[in-house]
């Protein structure tokens, strides 16, 4: 697939300080780009002075208001309207090296299998990891993934990744194909790995960038905005929901509803009160993930266990 234009959407909400920091980065990967580049900066409906100062500050960005704050769907609409080959899908703490693009394109043109690409993330420091290859893992009934440091050795093989980090590229068409991030996860976690599985039930393949930096400030704006205990709460009840939501597979459903008490009595002595919340509020919503596991399944090729197979952490 031969990329002709990529766009790059940075999502905003109240982070002058932060776009201060990241823009610059991204204007400079622009320049640098083999392609031509689209710069727009989508405001969340932020209380700031986010919308003057970009327009002040960064002329090389578009600027435009989202209709309503839904945190990453807000990215579905302006895909939507672009005509892009590629899009970048950026929160406003993410800044890149200036040759953070070539890479990544160069990904998509050579892997007609592409559906996303993850960047190889580190914190604004440069010494510490945050990401960019994930390896999902089913344990004790419960699915998720894990971040790990990829292989350093250059070898020149792409690694699979199963779902995208901090930063996000994917292939328009198909993120359109399948309708971008899904409301039920709101106001986010796991509406990433929602979105990159249903590509991998497709056949589709995410890849880790290696060649490809980012530099992502973790946790800026999310987890003061929300706090630790419903971050937390946050993550169960949509653990939960996506697998209701996407699983096929009988064994690992059976296993999931066998290990689901257990698993709550051990959280209760614990103490993780968050996780026993979260469980009783993905309950109350699961006619929501069951309206949508038809288009979960929709033009599946994989089942869970190949994709496991395929993206899965080491036994």
């Amino acid at each position: 697939m031969k990329i002709n234009r990529v766009s790059i959407f940075v999502l905003n909400y109240n982070g002058i300080a932060l776009m201060r920091e990241c823009l610059p980065s991204l204007v400079e990967a622009g320049r640098r780009s083999p392609v031509p580049v689209r710069l727009v900066v989508i405001d969340n409906r932020s209380t700031d002075a986010s919308v003057s100062f970009v327009r002040e500050n960064f002329p090389t960005f578009e600027i435009s208001v989202a209709e309503a704050n839904d945190f990453l769907c807000s990215f579905n609409a302006y895909v939507a309207a672009d005509t892009g080959d590629v899009a970048l899908l950026l929160n406003n703490d993410i800044k890149v090296d200036p040759d953070f693009l070539a890479p990544l394109i160069t990904l998509f043109e050579k892997n007609e299998d592409a559906f996303f690409a993850s960047p190889l993330c580190w914190d604004f420091s440069g010494q510490h990891y945050e990401g960019g290859l994930s390896r999902l893992m089913n344990r004790a009934g419960i699915m998720g993934t894990r971040s790990v440091m990829p292989p350093l050795p250059a070898d020149g093989t792409p690694l699979l990744t199963a779902s995208i980090g901090a930063a996000i590229a994917v292939r328009r068409d198909r993120f359109l194909a399948l309708g971008g991030f899904d409301r039920l996860f709101l106001p986010g976690i796991l509406e990433d790995l929602d979105l990159c599985y249903r590509g991998w039930k497709r056949g589709w393949r995410g890849y880790l960038v290696r060649e490809s930096m980012a530099y992502h400030k973790g946790q800026a704006s999310f987890q003061p905005a929300f706090g630790a205990y419903r971050v937390r709460k946050m993550a169960c009840c949509h653990t939960f929901l996506f697998m209701w939501k996407n699983l096929s597979d009988f064994t690992l459903l059976a296993e999931h509803a066998l290990l689901l008490l257990p698993r709550l009595a051990w959280s209760l002595v614990r103490g993780d009160l968050a996780f026993g919340a979260g469980l009783m509020e993905a309950l109350g919503r699961l006619s929501e993930a069951m309206e949508r596991r038809r288009g979960a399944q929709e033009g599946a090729v994989l089942s869970d266990r190949e994709i496991l197979k395929l993206t899965g952490a080491p036994s």
